[in-house]
């Protein structure tokens, strides 16, 4: 018998550049006042090979947009 070794993890992002940063003009201040002031996106990798993106708004929680 042998044990399966997980490869080692390999890091992907290079935080040390020069390069300019996005400001952060959230600053986590998540409270909203009116539709369609802040809205938020995501993309999440699912090991299936497939992507997943969405746009949410945070006035009402309300998913606006999803790609699979």
């Amino acid at each position: 018998m042998r044990c399966k070794q997980r490869p080692k993890f390999k890091v992907t992002t290079d935080s040390k550049h020069n390069l300019p940063v996005a400001p952060n003009i959230l600053n986590r201040e998540f409270a909203v006042n009116a539709l369609g002031e802040v809205w938020i996106s995501a993309i999440l990798y699912i090991p299936t090979a497939l992507y997943l993106a969405g746009i949410k708004q945070l006035f009402n929680g309300e998913l606006v947009w999803a790609m699979p």
